[in-house]
């Protein structure tokens, strides 16, 4: 008889370190959410300032202070964008533009790691980050040019 052919996999083993870090990022994103008003800029300003710090650590509780800041930032960023989506939005097209947005969102997922990649490729870990804090810089311009002009 012929034996199981499939190799057997090694127990992934966890470091109860990286719990504590994503716990405190669960904490942080969920706090910041539920009192930030709609103020998308500073989200992109913090993603900035989180990116151009992660390829200058080299300790890992060091890690802790940008993982931090990034859950801040994406609780200030996601709900902002919701509720600045459904402000600008008629109310007989709300679910049209969410539902582009939703779309963006997924391109932008299927996108942005092959460009990283490629940073990563070229210039390795600090490229890669170096370009996230570029993208970044731009989502902040974007986002004050338009929304200074549609404030008018």
């Amino acid at each position: 008889m012929r034996e199981n052919s499939i190799p057997s996999t090694k127990k992934l083993r966890s470091d109860g370190r990286m719990y504590l870090i994503f716990s405190i990022t669960l904490v942080a994103v969920l706090g910041v959410a539920s009192l930030t008003p709609a103020f998308p800029e500073i989200a992109f300003i913090i993603y900035f300032i989180v990116c151009l710090m992660m390829p200058v650590i080299h300790q890992l509780y060091l890690y802790l202070v940008p993982v931090v800041l990034f859950g801040i930032a994406q609780g200030m960023n996601l709900p902002s964008l919701q509720i600045l989506l459904v402000r600008l939005a008629p109310p007989n097209q709300r679910a049209l533009f969410l539902s582009i947005n939703g779309m963006v969102l997924r391109i932008g997922q299927t996108i942005g790691p092959l460009l990283i990649g490629v940073a990563y490729a070229f210039s390795g870990i600090s490229g890669a980050f170096f370009l996230a804090a570029l993208v970044a810089a731009s989502m902040f311009i974007i986002t004050v040019l338009v929304f200074s002009t549609r404030k008018e």
